[in-house]
């Protein structure tokens, strides 16, 4: 129903709108397709984008067909730089000949074992093979007979003279009258006891340094022969160690020769790699999509606005309208004449 202003404005189409977005969209993205291929011309080399084709482009929504162009982008060698490449590719061809001829020699290398019996033999027996150290002492020499015999020896000396000195003072005693029992007697004979222990204890001190003179000696033999021992011990390592040196490195040469050809093979099949022309990068060009649908959105808002506002001016003029009416229908009538 419509007013003196006339009828609202009618809504957009989903529809007609999703397909005007839609191609707003489309074009936009080719644009910037164009924009953004751009062709290089480098001392080494082109690079160049074309068209070749169009992708036909299908909205589900509206069912409407986009053309979209595909590019195709082709690179292409400076003459020079072409001459590097041809020469690069025979040369990998002629290197995987030869690793191919090659190759054919490992399946007999492989399934040789490395011979080891050829290897100069460690020296561990001839360490394991030395004498024990000498911890102990007394082998030699039986410290208390040697003590003993010099005790003998002395006491042999001394016990005569003792007696002979135990005589003359008995008979000293007896010629000056001093009676057997006696306390002179007694102190006299104490004199001869002490002196005689005095001479015993040097014979026992004597025989003890003897004892430990034989000891020192025999200590004296024993690190003697144990630095012999360290000596041979210190000998027959360094032999050991040149003998285990001599084996490493036999072992690391024949491990060389059997890793030699599998390295130069492996080598030649890694090869030396060709080089893509570096390019510079370009400016990129990014054009914003139009926003079809809010603007379409946006107008019918504004046209609906408008709408509204000449409706309320209208019913506010027939309220007017009436109120007069109303007025003067209530008012007092005036009669004229009779």
């Amino acid at each position: 129903m419509s007013g003196i202003f006339g009828s609202p404005p009618t809504p957009p189409s989903p529809t007609a709108t999703a397909g005007a977005q839609t191609a707003a969209n489309v074009t936009t993205g080719v644009a910037n397709a164009f924009f953004n291929n751009t062709n290089q011309v480098t001392p080494y080399g082109n690079l160049t984008y074309n068209q070749t084709d169009t992708y036909d482009l299908v909205d589900p929504s509206t069912g409407l067909h986009y053309g979209i162009p595909r590019f195709t982008q082709t690179q292409t060698l400076s003459p020079a730089e072409m001459d590097v490449l041809t020469r690069q590719q025979g040369a990998r061809k002629n290197i995987a000949g030869i690793a191919e001829k090659t190759s054919a020699n490992l399946a007999d290398l492989l399934n040789t074992n490395i011979d080891v019996s050829k290897a100069p033999a460690g020296g561990m027996a001839d360490i394991l093979n030395l004498p024990n150290a000498k911890t102990e002492f007394g082998g030699e020499t039986d410290y208390n007979k040697a003590r003993a015999h010099v005790e003998d020896a002395l006491f042999q000396r001394l016990n005569p003279q003792l007696e002979r000195s135990k005589s003359r003072t008995e008979q000293t005693l007896s010629d000056k009258g001093i009676r057997y029992g006696s306390k002179a007697y007694a102190a006299a004979l104490s004199d001869y006891a002490r002196e005689a222990n005095d001479l015993r204890l040097g014979v026992t001190a004597a025989g003890s340094a003897e004892q430990q003179q034989a000891f020192m000696q025999d200590l004296a033999r024993g690190q003697f022969y144990n630095t012999g021992i360290l000596q041979q011990l210190n000998a027959k390592q360094s032999m050991f160690n040149a003998q285990n040196t001599a084996r490493q490195q036999y072992l690391a040469e024949q491990f060389a020769l059997r890793n030699q050809p599998i390295n130069e093979i492996t080598a030649l099949l890694s090869g030396s790699p060709v080089h893509d022309p570096h390019y510079e990068s370009t400016n990129r060009y990014q054009i914003p999509t139009t926003d079809v649908a809010g603007l379409m959105n946006q107008n019918f808002a504004q046209q609906f606005g408008n709408y509204q506002q000449k409706v309320g001016q209208e019913n506010a003029l027939i309220g007017g309208l009436f109120g007069l009416a109303g007025n003067l229908y209530g008012a007092p009538r005036v009669r004229i004449g009779n």
